[in-house]
């Protein structure tokens, strides 16, 4: 629970910075360069569940 929790609250502080980056007319560079992280929180999360539902849970 403690792993998703940090993943979750990581993909919140990534949206909230790449907002206020597009609220501030940064570049797109400085954007994506922060939605990025968000993105592979996201896959890594997807991907996480579709391990565990499948009965491969391996380490965790």
């Amino acid at each position: 629970m403690l792993l998703a929790r940090a993943l979750l609250s990581g993909y919140v502080v990534t949206r909230l910075l790449h907002f206020a980056a597009y609220f501030t007319g940064q570049t797109n560079d400085m954007r994506a360069a922060l939605w990025t992280p968000g993105s592979l929180i996201i896959l890594f999360m997807a991907g996480r569940t579709l391990q565990v539902a499948l009965g491969f849970s391996g380490l965790y």
